[in-house]
């Protein structure tokens, strides 16, 4: 199967699905990322759609504005380190993943030049090139 990921990338209604049921969207999508940060060592950062509801929970509790929730196309996660060893919720696994909302032009730009990985709420996908051994 051929996965145009400019096209998925760039379309603002394409969101990451979820599973049923979710109180709190900040939380599944925080545990999902460090999840597969966790699940894949040598992975320190990757893109991804926003989740269903994601941003429209970030507007409510005043973490983005308007306009980023407009324009948004990509979230780009990032790892610092800090969460492996850790099982559970708490302030310091929240400080283990950085979160950088994407418009359109930042989108393709950044996935254009470091070309990372992306993830899909399915799977994670790479470029040939970064997938290729040393």
């Amino acid at each position: 199967m051929i996965i145009d990921l400019e096209t998925i990338l760039l379309d603002p209604s394409i969101r990451t699905p979820t599973k049923k049921n979710i109180k709190n969207i900040f939380l599944y999508a925080l545990n999902t990322d460090l999840d597969l940060f966790k699940e894949n060592d040598l992975l320190k950062f990757f893109l991804r759609k926003p989740y269903e509801g994601e941003l429209a929970f970030d507007l409510k509790n005043n973490r983005i504005d308007e306009l980023q929730l407009t324009s948004c196309h990509s979230i780009l996660c990032s790892n610092d380190g800090k969460m492996k060893g850790l099982n559970e919720i708490s302030y310091e696994r929240m400080q283990g993943r950085t979160r950088t909302l994407f418009d359109k032009e930042t989108t393709l730009s950044f996935f254009e030049s470091v070309k990372p990985f992306f993830f899909d709420g399915i799977g994670l996908l790479g470029w040939e090139e970064d997938l290729k051994p040393n």
